[in-house]
């Protein structure tokens, strides 16, 4: 029943026989499979990029000393991306120090 199927299905696309319509199947599974291939690995090459941006960012930043920068470079390091976004909402700022220090001398005024 299915073979029949197949063959009529088969007759009605202008395919010859059940292999033309396996090689179709095959060649559409290569196309989705090689998307996926580089969609992943485009994602892995921007989440690394943005983790070593992280990193980099983080040895720079001197609003960070001491202990606290060694526990945001284990956080960065061990959870990778994940750590990186947690550094850049979380941890403090050169400039927000700034901003933070001229709205109090503005508060002094």
């Amino acid at each position: 029943m299915i073979i029949g199927s197949v063959l009529v299905a088969g007759a009605l696309i202008g395919l010859n026989d059940v292999g033309d319509t396996g090689r179709a199947a095959a060649e559409g599974a290569a196309f989705y499979g090689t998307w996926i291939l580089v969609t992943t690995v485009g994602m892995i090459l921007v989440s690394f990029t943005f983790w070593v941006f992280s990193l980099v960012h983080l040895l720079r930043n001197r609003a960070i000393e001491g202990t606290e920068k060694i526990v945001w470079l284990l956080v960065t390091i061990l959870l990778n991306a994940f750590g990186g976004i947690l550094y850049f909402f979380i941890a403090p700022d050169k400039d927000s120090q700034l901003i933070a220090e001229f709205r109090q001398r503005k508060m002094k005024c």
